[in-house]
């Protein structure tokens, strides 16, 4: 039967562990780097994330923070970029002791300066010109009788009498219609340019079985395969709808929005990498291939990087090559 051994394998613990806890919490200061294999920034550690593992090679490029990591690749959200969880998980050391300044308590507004005034203990001899904010507390035993409408009076005599009365009364006032019509006489010949026929058009012998489109200008935007459409015909599970052409465009696809506006672009005849042209990647010019010479095409993306000389293109994408094989023609 083994026996078990004399003293245990593990190192024994401290003699004076520290007295409190650090005052700021551990800070993970690895740097970022450029994972192809999921396409984001992760940090050079291992666990959950950010972290992606450790840097394969001291060749990859590295960065102090996730912001100028995803500024390589400008053509995605930051929110695809980085590796950052989105909701993260509570911290797995809280704090010993709770803080020493609670919350404080939350307020509702204060009340308004001049509250509602009670009613009178002693009611007005004549009544007020606008209804009290509360009922009476005690309502009279015997019913109120309204007060006969007094006729108002006619104008007031003049200090000064006329000597005799008016020659004709006033007449009463008349109800009926006037005699004549109050529209205009009509006129004596008929003009020379009759009026146009209304201009409606004539109704169709049978109605159409679907409902006519409404107008480009009454659609909304809408992401199609390869650029937006406000043509009418969204499918009825699209959410996505726009008023803009615009933003639809920079919602769906930022990364060719030109193309999307149907803006046709001009060449700068700068120099640019083309990775699939024949017989690998070419230096080439920004302008159509129609014109011929070292034109390759008008950039595909804002996102390609452009050079002023074939010679910087080839320094930054293909020094390997001699320069002859590294540009285009």
């Amino acid at each position: 039967i083994p026996q078990p051994s004399s003293s245990p394998t593990t190192a024994a613990p401290s003699k004076r562990p520290s007295p409190k806890p650090s005052n700021k919490p551990t800070v993970n200061q690895a740097k970022w780097w450029v994972d192809w294999n999921s396409g984001k920034c992760v940090q050079d550690c291992i666990g959950d994330k950010p972290c992606g593992g450790k840097v394969q090679g001291s060749w990859v490029a590295t960065y102090t923070t996730v912001q100028s990591c995803c500024n390589t690749m400008s053509w995605k959200p930051f929110k695809d970029c980085s590796n950052e969880p989105l909701n993260p998980p509570p911290t797995k050391n809280p704090t010993p002791q709770p803080s020493r300044n609670p919350t404080a308590l939350p307020t509702f507004g204060s009340p308004s300066s001049s509250p509602t005034p009670l009613p009178s203990k002693k009611p007005s001899s004549s009544p007020s010109d606008s209804p009290t904010n509360a009922p009476s507390p005690n309502p009279s035993r015997s019913p109120v009788t309204p007060s006969p409408t007094i006729k108002p009076s006619t104008a007031s005599p003049s200090k000064h009498p006329t000597p005799g009365p008016s020659t004709s009364p006033v007449p009463d006032p008349t109800f009926h219609p006037s005699v004549s019509p109050t529209t205009g006489s009509p006129s004596r010949s008929p003009s020379k340019n009759p009026s146009l026929a209304p201009t409606t058009l004539k109704p169709s012998n049978k109605p159409s079985n679907k409902p006519t489109p409404g107008t480009a200008s009454n659609n909304k935007w809408y992401p199609g395969t390869s650029k937006c459409l406000n043509d009418g015909k969204e499918p009825s599970w699209q959410a996505n709808l726009y008023t803009s052409q615009s933003t639809c465009c920079n919602s769906h696809f930022s990364w060719d929005y030109n193309d999307c506006m149907g803006v046709k672009l001009t060449g700068s005849y700068k120099w640019w990498i083309d990775w699939g042209a024949v017989g690998g990647g070419k230096c080439v010019q920004d302008c159509e291939k129609s014109e011929g010479g070292s034109c390759g095409g008008l950039v595909p993306g804002s996102y390609i990087m452009k050079h002023n000389s074939a010679e910087a293109c080839c320094t930054a994408h293909l020094s390997y090559l001699p320069f002859s094989q590294c540009k285009y023609k």
